[in-house]
């Protein structure tokens, strides 16, 4: 029998996720087999975060925080698949001396040689799964356990959360702008938010 008790308690304690934390950041506890999920909830509207870090959203000058999203405690991924590609080469070009046939003067030549080879990789992304938790059906954790109306993802799987939830075209799914024209920026020039979403 699959525990999602065990799991989900190893998943809150990874990601430091607890009903205090969720309420203190305005986000609403609530249970999902047998255990906590921190879900933004503004009246009847749900946004479930399942990126690893709390989202804060900002006016347009980026000076007003407006509001911050907490992470749920879950954090989407999606598999990826790596294929090799056509390595990037760099060649350099150096004077060779040659010798002519049959004992000629010798001459010199340029020659291009190959200074390294750096392997390249072809890497797609597939079917999305709770990292936490890889047995969850992400589509019933949506519906079912967060009733969410819209689902926050990373930009790597904003494309396969998509792909997941085109049977529930009201649920809307987004990813951070982090653009220089969207992400918000410390003194130490950490992004510590953003002014807008995409999909």
């Amino acid at each position: 029998m699959f525990h999602y008790k065990k799991l989900f308690s190893n998943s809150l304690q990874f990601s430091g996720v607890n009903k205090e934390e969720c309420e203190q950041k305005g986000g609403k506890w609530i249970q999902y087999r047998g255990r906590g999920l921190c879900v933004f909830e503004k009246g009847d509207f749900r946004i479930l975060n399942l990126t690893p870090h709390d989202l804060n959203i900002y006016d347009p000058e980026g000076e007003k925080q407006l509001l911050s999203i907490p992470r749920s405690g879950l954090t989407v991924r999606a598999k990826e698949q790596t294929l090799p590609a056509t390595p990037l080469t760099i060649t350099v070009e150096r004077l060779e001396e040659r010798k002519t046939p049959f004992g000629g003067k010798p001459y010199i030549r340029r020659v291009k040689a190959p200074l390294v080879s750096i392997p390249v990789v072809k890497k797609t992304y597939g079917k999305p799964y709770i990292q936490e938790a890889p047995d969850i059906d992400i589509e019933e954790l949506v519906i079912k356990g967060a009733k969410a109306n819209a689902v926050i993802t990373s930009i790597l799987t904003l494309k396969p959360m998509k792909e997941a939830m085109l049977t529930h075209p009201d649920v809307r799914v987004l990813a951070p702008d982090t653009g220089p024209e969207s992400a918000v920026r410390d003194s130490s020039g950490r992004i510590i938010g953003v002014k807008r979403l995409q999909e």
